[in-house]
């Protein structure tokens, strides 16, 4: 039978990672109504999909220096995805919240990966093992924080709006 060598099979999951984050920017900088599906569909399916494509993380995580590493990028993904959410607008239209990402929120895009290359870099120098799991479940941890404060965002923006309609109301 036919066997597709590792590399190649590495190969075509970064490119395929790749291509999802691409696509994922290019909407993020649409203009999008923001609903529980589209907040918390690709975090999800990304987290699922980190220990099927990498089912040794979980033993590379038993180790105290790997573990570490892990928070310190945890850490970094939330405070990105924040940081990210932040950056876009948040409008009310009808009673809905719509979401876009602009230049800024690209700009921390880049410094989230920025960021996540740099970690990968020193915890190979300091002799800690990532795969690539670990750079999902980053990925997975990052677009939450930015859903959930979107989310958060939004319903804020529809709260003082609807104060606001009872304000002019009285």
């Amino acid at each position: 039978m036919f066997s597709t060598p590792e590399w190649l099979q590495d190969a075509l999951l970064w490119a395929l990672g790749a291509a999802v984050v691409a696509i994922m920017i290019y909407r993020q900088l649409r203009r999008r109504q923001l609903t529980l599906r589209r907040l918390a569909a690709l975090p999800l399916v990304v987290a699922v999909l980190a220990f099927i494509v990498d089912p040794d993380m979980v033993d590379r995580l038993h180790q105290s220096l790997d573990l570490m590493v892990f928070g310190v990028g945890v850490l970094l993904a939330v405070a990105t995805g924040i940081a990210r959410a932040f950056t876009m607008d948040v409008s009310i239209v009808d009673d809905v919240a719509f979401a876009q990402g602009n230049r800024r929120t690209v700009i921390l895009w880049c410094l989230t990966f920025a960021l996540r290359i740099g970690e990968f870099v020193t915890a190979h120098y300091i002799g800690a093992e990532e795969g690539v799991g670990e750079a999902m479940l980053f990925f997975a941890t990052t677009l939450t924080s930015q859903s959930c404060t979107l989310a958060w965002r939004g319903a804020v923006a529809l709260r003082s709006t609807r104060n606001d309609a009872m304000e002019f109301v009285e």
